[in-house]
């Protein structure tokens, strides 16, 4: 019966999940005929189906095992062992996962206090319970029983364990989940901040983490429309990068290119972009190889600041369209045959790079290449996507548009070529 479970564990450690239910089931159930109530081997059997079911998020299947569990614990152990908090725990997350939030309210609060009796203030299981409990507060828009709970479990964390500290993190995150849906940009900052200060102390101004806290502030700033400080910041991990690491490391290439989006997608700096998405190109060309996905990610996005360069009123009359036009295009080509060779004809990329092939003979006036294009990709993402999905359903809403443009488009040359016979008309 033991050789049962084993069996079983194996299968759940290989997700064979229906399998493993099987056998628990069948272990649990022969060793209470055979054993008894209350044997090791049926025991380890719930155990282990608990842990099967909530791993496949079936809650309500999960919540009587571990009812049970709680049950067994707290008669043998008592309701302060640690064994039986953490049974009160794992109910308390169940009924959360299921938003029963008051019953879950309940056990967070009851394990919260039970821990912090029994294992102290600063022991990591009470801190991850007071951190369930905020969480538990935020989904229900407690926001402020949950910012005081989420403030001294990241203070605590940082002074006892650091700030890499899974418990500290835990906190770090809810609080900034907190603080983006209260709308304080104030306190975001100050959080990242000191993220920063805090990770160039224990890791040094270069290092990734330190960088990957001063995108983080970047971005918040952009969403703030801060954009000054955005690019400074983005500026400052470029120069960072390219002083520590290297013009050629990934690492710079990466924040030279989160520069280039800074300037190209919301703020349409186009030719701030450019020059950074060029040199970005060219080196993960010769870093990585043109086949390289980072390499065509280069190549579409200095693809697209052309193409936005030639739809730029600021642009309008400018000598250079044709040109940005033929660079467009031969690097949206090159990304489409790049694209199928490595991921395939249906992949997202492959299709997103075709689409903006059309996007280019639309804009070069050569109107039937496009709607064959159109088509094409249609054809493609019903294939890889099916009938109904949004972008199957996009794709062809674009072509319906473009479609009722030509239309027009020839119904007013129609009129123009007409008003010209009158007028020749009336000369005659």
């Amino acid at each position: 019966l033991s050789l049962m479970n084993t069996v079983a564990n194996a299968y759940l450690k290989q997700t064979k999940y229906d399998k493993a239910e099987t056998l628990f089931l069948e272990a649990r159930d022969r060793g209470n005929v055979h054993l008894g109530e209350n044997n090791q081997v049926s025991s380890d059997a719930d155990l282990y189906l608990s842990s099967l079911y909530a791993l496949q998020c079936n809650w309500e299947k999960a919540e009587p095992f571990f009812i049970k569990s709680y049950e067994e614990r707290r008669k043998t152990l008592g309701e302060d062992h640690k064994d039986t908090l953490k049974s009160i725990n794992s109910l308390g997350v169940i009924y959360h996962q299921m938003g029963n939030y008051q019953e879950a309210e309940r056990l967070h609060s009851l394990c919260a206090t039970g821990r912090s009796k029994t294992l102290g203030n600063d022991d990591p299981d009470t801190l991850t319970s007071k951190n369930f409990l905020a969480r538990l507060y935020i989904d229900q828009e407690k926001y402020q029983e949950a910012e005081p709970l989420l403030v001294e479990v990241k203070d605590r964390g940082y002074r006892v364990f650091g700030e890499d500290h899974p418990v500290t993190s835990a906190a770090l995150k809810n609080l900034m989940w907190l603080y983006q849906l209260q709308g304080q940009g104030e306190k975001l900052v100050a959080l990242f901040l000191a993220v920063i200060e805090n990770k160039k102390s224990l890791l040094g101004e270069n290092h990734e983490e330190t960088m990957e806290a001063r995108y983080g502030l970047a971005k918040l700033y952009e969403k703030m429309g801060r954009d000054q400080e955005a690019e400074e910041m983005y500026q400052q991990c470029y120069e960072r990068s390219k002083a520590s690491l290297g013009e050629n490391h990934p690492d710079t290439l990466k924040a030279m290119n989160l520069l280039g989006f800074f300037y190209s997608s919301a703020h349409g700096l186009y030719r701030k972009a450019l020059p950074l998405f060029a040199e970005c190109l060219k080196q993960r060309r010769e870093v990585l190889g043109s086949d390289h996905e980072d390499t065509i990610t280069s190549m579409f996005n200095l693809a697209a600041v052309y193409l936005k360069l030639s739809d730029s009123v600021e642009e309008e009359g400018n000598p250079n369209i044709d040109s940005w036009l033929k660079s467009a295009e031969y690097l949206f080509l090159e990304c489409v045959d790049r694209s199928r060779r490595g991921l395939g004809d249906d992949h997202s990329n492959t299709l997103e790079a075709l689409d903006s092939v059309g996007k280019v003979y639309e804009r070069q006036l050569r109107f039937e290449e496009a709607k064959s294009v159109y088509e094409f990709l249609i054809c493609q993402r019903k294939q890889a996507l099916g009938e109904d999905h949004p972008l199957t359903i996009q794709a062809e809403e674009n072509l319906r548009s473009f479609l009722k443009f030509l239309n027009e488009l020839g119904e007013e040359e129609n009129h123009l070529e007409e008003h010209e016979g009158d007028d020749n008309e009336d000369h005659a």
